[in-house]
């Protein structure tokens, strides 16, 4: 069976994210999930609706894998523990 250029374009992005996460580009859904104290559905919820918008955080899913790139990640969180200043 021939796969499909389109397919083949996926196929190549996953390895990509991969082998770029392999790098420390990247963090996955378990490590996210464990930093924000979010259980399995709630957390799966939040990427989706942060990929949706791209808010407060960049998600990236191709078919079932999701990838936060940690450079996006890292800035919110910073952004977030900043004192409040009066």
């Amino acid at each position: 069976m021939m796969k499909s250029a389109l397919y083949k374009r996926n196929e190549n992005l996953i390895y990509n994210v991969i082998k770029a996460d392999g790098k420390g580009a990247f963090y996955d859904v378990k490590e996210v999930m464990e930093m924000l104290d979010l259980k399995k559905s709630k957390g799966y919820a939040y990427l989706d609706k942060a990929m949706a918008t791209g808010k407060p955080f960049v998600v990236i899913r191709i078919d079932k894998l999701y990838r936060i790139p940690k450079e996006s990640f890292d800035s919110w969180m910073k952004q977030i523990n900043q004192p409040i200043q009066n």
